[in-house]
């Protein structure tokens, strides 16, 4: 919220990619956590205005990170909402999908939603991660979550499919 700070958070993140930038146990870099999450489960509200100042500078996130030169894709993961067309996302999820290289996602709920998840990001034609998930209150398993989709070797398939 304080912009007298990009400078060092700037500055922290090149340092940070520069360093890992070639480090082949990095998989992707998730430049924002749910930028647009104001969960006050800390016990702190978050500052007024939070969504919109975080719209306004996720993109030059992107720009800080991408100038670290990473070998690996960039993302911001979705974590709610409906993505099942693009005429359904907030905007947030819009400026997220577009800045990312690979989509990545959250998901605490049983196979079937899970599932669903997967298909409608299918949609942008890009590899998906999914980036959380395991929460067996809502019928959420390793199983479940981790039965679909998968390629012919086996393993998670990370593209369309």
């Amino acid at each position: 919220m304080d912009p007298a700070l990009a400078r060092a958070f700037l500055e922290y993140a090149q340092d940070v990619v520069r360093t890992f930038a070639g480090d082949k146990r990095i998989l992707a870099w998730d430049v924002w956590n749910e930028p647009d999450n104001v969960s006050t489960s800390s016990g702190a509200a978050e500052p007024a205005g939070k969504v919109a100042a975080v719209m306004a500078v996720l993109p030059t996130v992107f720009e800080w990170v991408r100038a670290g030169n990473p070998t690996q894709p960039l993302t911001s993961g979705l974590w709610k909402g409906d993505w099942s067309a693009p005429d359904k996302l907030s905007p947030m999820e819009k400026m997220q999908i577009e800045l990312s290289d690979v989509i990545s996602f959250h998901n605490y709920d049983a196979p079937e939603e899970f599932e669903k998840r997967v298909r409608w990001l299918q949609a942008y034609n890009r590899p998906i991660l999914c980036t959380e998930y395991m929460a067996r209150p809502n019928q959420s398993t390793f199983q479940g979550s981790c039965r679909w989709p998968r390629s012919t070797s086996g393993g998670l398939q990370l593209g369309p499919g």
